[in-house]
């Protein structure tokens, strides 16, 4: 065998080494990329439960706020009609 035969043989091998290297790095880089989407996936989930539970609780505190919980506006009510009575005596 010639040294030009020889040089491209182990080119040749080169190449194959570098092609199945790059091919395991693909692997692992696409199993990697799919790990961290179902990471993404499971940290989006947690924040929309967070922000709805969030949200319930705003709501109802603004309820509160602007409505009156139930004993506040039970109290109201005993006050209308105790008014309600004395205006009819």
């Amino acid at each position: 065998m010639s040294r030009l035969e020889s040089v491209i043989k182990e080119l040749l091998h080169i190449k194959q080494e570098l092609s199945l290297r790059i091919n395991m790095l693909e692997m692992e880089a696409q199993q990697q990329w799919q790990t961290l989407l179902r990471k993404l996936s499971v940290l989006e989930d947690e924040l929309e439960h967070d922000l709805v539970t969030l949200a319930e609780k705003l709501g109802h505190y603004e309820e509160e706020r602007f409505v009156g919980n139930e004993q506040e506006i039970e109290n109201l009510l005993n006050e209308f009609r105790a008014l309600h009575s004395k205006s009819r005596h």
